[in-house]
């Protein structure tokens, strides 16, 4: 299907942090001038002994603020999104305003639904932003939303039954979670609610999947008047100018989509506590180091590889970064904002877009570690795609090995063969 959108009736009270930017804060003002320096063992350095006094700090889009608790809170609105062969919560708020506890929660809770989907992903291939944009989202500018992917398996899209499985079992998991309200009922996503979005979605649906003579079909009671078509909105979406994958892309896509894989430690007599070990905060995106290598030919942001620990509360591995700008800065179609934030390293990812600035700007287009000329040798993308194979695949360039201090709480891994 095209894709589905679907808001949840009730929004979420969440604290948020008092923010303070390297204008007002000091601390801030010297983290940003070595950000922006690339002088990341003198970040590093001077970071951790803030942090070790207490001051807290967090990275969004490349500029550093510093946080402190605050009485304040936000409702905002989590929304469910269905688009190609994923399925993706959001939070609905300025990007990383809220507490990381919170969107934890969320993703967890989706995370351990997901495990009843029985063609889900537990690990799925984020990988550049060229190729990630066109298969798990339908803008980039999605990119300022906190948020969290889950994927189905095959590479197929998501229908109705994978929608059923993952919301009931969404629902399931926050009572196992005792995420109650004070009325007793889930404290996200009711039972009555995940029913009425699966109608909807089983609806889209059919309408999105329909191609032939008019007809008219029954869906839990209701009449869904079907047009005559040609062909199906679906396949019309996907052969449009910005969902077409480039050969880069096919490329990319075909020789690590075998890394696309159920969690194989759950088992029917699994725990919570040891579903919740499994799945960390949420499901991973392996490749997210070279998020910012590739951008969607439309993006106006440059090319940038780096890679920072992120502020979830699971701790989970060190993390390695370096920081590459392309010298090439293409204008789009006014879409500001790169796509490139998923719990497992995508938000953090996310957070450096907008890193620009004039740092970095010799690296020239070289600098782009999935270019042809610069990944694939002397191979050309066309012999690549036809002879991908698990022993053929391109062997992913890793960033240096600089370590650079993390948003409070922990890290996540970016490595492309994480395992579980």
């Amino acid at each position: 299907m095209a894709f589905f959108n679907a808001e949840l009736s009730t929004r979420q009270k969440a604290s948020i942090w008092r923010s303070e930017g390297p204008k007002t804060s000091p601390k801030a003002a010297k983290l940003q001038h070595l950000f922006d320096e690339n002088k990341v063992v003198e970040y590093e350095t001077l970071r951790g002994d803030f942090e070790s006094r207490g001051s807290k700090f967090r990275l969004t889009k490349g500029k550093i603020f510093q946080i402190f608790p605050s009485e304040e809170t936000m409702n905002v609105p989590l929304k469910f999104q269905v688009k190609g062969g994923c399925m993706t919560w959001y939070i609905v708020a300025p990007m990383d305003e809220t507490h990381q506890s919170f969107r934890d929660e969320v993703y967890q809770a989706a995370a351990l639904g997901h495990l009843t989907v029985k063609n889900h992903c537990e690990k799925y291939w984020r990988g550049t932003n060229s190729l990630h944009v066109k298969k798990m989202h339908t803008d980039e500018s999605e990119s300022m939303l906190n948020h969290n992917h889950y994927r189905v398996r095959g590479d197929r899209d998501v229908g109705p039954e994978d929608v059923q499985e993952h919301l009931f079992g969404f629902v399931k998991a926050q009572l196992d979670m005792g995420l109650i309200d004070r009325n007793g009922e889930p404290k996200y996503l009711g039972f009555k609610e995940a029913k009425a979005i699966l109608h909807d979605y089983k609806v889209r649906w059919i309408k999105d999947t329909h191609e032939g003579a008019a007809t008219e079909v029954i869906i839990d009671g209701e009449v869904v008047e079907l047009p005559d078509r040609e062909h199906s909105i679906i396949s019309e979406y996907k052969a449009s100018p910005k969902q077409k994958l480039t050969l880069e892309d096919r490329v990319e896509w075909e020789e690590n989509k075998h890394l696309e894989k159920p969690c194989i430690t759950i088992g029917d007599s699994t725990t919570l506590d040891e579903k919740r070990v499994a799945i960390k905060a949420g499901m991973r995106g392996l490749g997210s180091h070279l998020a910012q290598t590739r951008q969607v030919k439309w993006s106006v942001h440059r090319s940038i590889n780096i890679v920072v620990k992120s502020d979830d509360v699971v701790k989970k591995t060190e993390l390695v970064a370096s920081r590459i700008f392309d010298s090439t800065y293409s204008q789009g179609d006014g879409t500001a904002d790169m796509l490139n934030a998923d719990l497992d390293l995508e938000e953090e990812n996310s957070r450096l877009g907008a890193a620009a600035g004039g740092a970095g700007a010799g690296a020239g287009a070289g600098s782009n570690r999935f270019s042809p000329e610069s990944r694939l040798s002397s191979t050309s993308p066309e012999s690549r795609l036809s002879s991908a194979s698990p022993e053929s695949r391109l062997s992913v360039a890793r960033p240096e090995k600089v370590k650079l201090s993390g948003d409070d709480y922990s890290v996540e891994e970016s490595v492309m063969n994480a395992s579980t």
